[in-house]
């Protein structure tokens, strides 16, 4: 899957390491505050939330998944949507990490230098 979108539609089939990638590869770890520009700043702040946006509606799809996967017995369906699941989680978490760590530069930048 390499490149291509991962939706509602694909995310229960794709392979945990290509899902992992995918999302990770949202998330901008390496965002160097120190030498980001105005429109940089204005691109992230838009960015993040809507990519938030999207690994939550596949997080809540796979949360579904799970529950499904319980009823049905189908402990190697379960054990492989937990761990999307999880993955999503943990990809939301680092998501709203990286905004409050921009906000917070951003409020620093407003009220001068330290």
């Amino acid at each position: 899957m390499t490149g291509d979108e991962i939706t509602i539609d694909n995310v229960s089939e794709v392979e945990f390491l290509d899902l992992h990638r995918w999302a990770f590869g949202l998330v901008n770890v390496h965002v160097d505050y120190l030498s980001m520009n105005r429109d940089k700043f204005a691109f992230l702040l838009g960015y993040y939330p809507a990519v938030y946006a999207t690994v939550a509606e596949l997080f809540t799809f796979m949360i579904n998944k799970v529950r499904v996967a319980m009823e049905l017995g189908d402990k190697m369906q379960l054990d492989r949507f937990r761990d999307k699941r999880d993955l999503l989680e943990q990809v939301l978490k680092t998501l709203k990490l990286q905004y409050e760590g921009l906000s917070r530069k951003i409020t620093l930048l407003a009220e001068g230098p330290v």
